[in-house]
């Protein structure tokens, strides 16, 4: 049974503001084909990240939502979706509508290409959901210099698209590039870290198709972490992290957890999903339940 015999009528939220504000525009044409496929569906287009999840948490009619977003935006509706008292019984679908789209890629929609044929064939599984001190996420939530790369990047909002991520990074690593050393609890074992970054992952990809965490499984239960202690270390793993093989590098600590506790000797960045969300100097990671999402055929690894 494919998907248009299973889902009479999904929700659509797209997000105006993503990939620069072009998201809106893109999903006429994306939408116009799923209609010629015999897709029927209604659209919300909310315009804050707020309004966003009020109108996920509130829907009653609908057994999917789809998101045209990037990661962000694939976060605000399965936040929604978790306050929602019938958000269990409903299919996330992430379509790649932003800047970045590792979510929607590690379910197999990373390109809009013969999109309805693979939503038509796809299969539905369910992925695990997280949180770090109360923020749920789906994809992946960073510490120290990613994060702090992108709250350099919101305080120049002159600046846009790739412009505006590469002078961010330019700032925080004049900013932010002393290593910290960190008490983490992994499971049940104590560890002492000097860590630059730290990413803890559900999925494959990270920052736009980076994959930080080739190992990463999205329905098994655990997190993976991958820590980078220095500046040396990023720039010796940066050549390499788009196909995984990092993991090797000096200076790369890789572990799969399923809880994690993070003790910082001073407030360093948290992100979530590609939003920066503020300085903290504990973190808490836990698993959050689990969300039904629809993947593309073969990517249901």
């Amino acid at each position: 049974m494919n998907l248009l015999d299973r889902i009479k009528k999904p929700l659509v939220i797209v997000n105006p503001n993503a990939n620069e504000g072009r998201a809106e525009e893109r999903w006429e044409l994306v939408g116009y084909s799923l209609r010629r496929k015999g897709f029927d569906y209604d659209v919300e287009i909310p315009r804050t990240r707020e309004e966003t999840i009020e109108v996920v948490r509130k829907d009653r009619m609908h057994e999917a939502i789809f998101v045209f977003s990037g990661d962000g935006g694939v976060n605000a509706v399965s936040k929604g979706l978790m306050q929602n008292k019938y958000g269990k019984d409903k299919i996330l679908v992430a379509l790649p509508g932003g800047s970045a789209n590792d979510i929607a890629e590690e379910c197999g929609y990373g390109s809009l290409d013969n999109v309805c044929d693979k939503l038509i064939k796809g299969t539905e599984r369910e992925m695990d959901g997280w949180r770090v001190n109360e923020e749920p996420f789906l994809g992946f939530a960073s510490i120290g210099l990613g994060a702090a790369i992108l709250e350099e990047r919101n305080k120049r909002r002159f600046f846009r698209g790739k412009i505006a991520y590469v002078t961010g990074a330019v700032r925080a690593l004049f900013r932010y590039n002393t290593p910290k050393s960190m008490n983490l609890k992994i499971d049940k074992e104590d560890v002492e870290k000097s860590v630059l970054i730290g990413v803890v992952s559900n999925i494959r990809f990270y920052a736009d198709h980076m994959k930080i965490a080739p190992d990463a499984i999205y329905d098994d239960g655990q997190m993976d972490l991958c820590l980078m202690e220095n500046l040396r270390t990023v720039f010796q793993s940066l050549p390499v992290v788009y196909n995984g093989t990092h993991i090797g590098n000096k200076g790369v600590h890789y572990v799969k957890t399923r809880k994690l506790k993070v003790y910082s000797p001073t407030p360093v960045q948290l992100e979530v999903d590609g939003d920066f969300i503020g300085k903290y100097d504990r973190f808490k990671f836990e698993h959050a339940g689990g969300i039904r999402v629809l993947v593309a055929k073969g990517n249901g690894r």
